[in-house]
C-alpha cells in the first residue's frame, strides 16, 4: 500500500484545497494510506495540532463511535470523532463532533 506524506499548512487558495482534497479520496480509495499533520483545536487534547494522523479508506458500516473519521466538508477536511451511529435506507450515518466542541457537526 503506497503511504503519502502531505506536509503541514500552505498558502492555497480554496480551488487547490478542493483539488487537493480530491487527490487525497482517490488514494485513500485506490487502498493508499495517507499521513496528515492536524492543524487546529478542535480535537483537543487528543489530538494538538502539529500531531500526524494516518488515514486509510474505510467502509462507513465499519465504523464505531468512538473512532475518528477524515471527512469533507464546504472544501475542508476535518478529522473528528464518531459519536454517534444511525441507519438510514440500509446505509450507514455517522454523526461527528469534535472532542472540544460543544455540539455535534451539521
Amino acid at each position: 500500500m503506497p503511504t503519502t506524506f502531505i506536509p503541514g499548512p500552505a498558502e492555497l487558495v480554496p480551488e487547490d484545497l478542493r483539488l487537493r482534497a480530491e487527490l487525497l479520496a482517490d488514494l485513500l480509495r485506490s487502498g493508499g494510506t495517507v499521513t496528515l499533520r492536524v492543524f487546529g483545536g478542535s480535537m483537543w487534547p487528543w489530538l494538538r495540532s502539529g500531531d500526524a494522523l494516518s488515514v486509510r479508506c474505510e467502509d462507513a458500516a465499519r465504523i464505531h463511535p468512538g473512532e475518528v473519521v477524515l471527512f469533507l466538508r464546504q472544501g475542508r477536511l476535518y478529522a473528528h470523532r464518531v459519536i454517534r451511529k444511525s441507519w438510514r435506507d440500509a446505509r450507514p450515518v455517522l454523526v461527528t463532533k469534535g472532542d472540544a466542541l460543544p455540539r455535534a457537526d451539521a
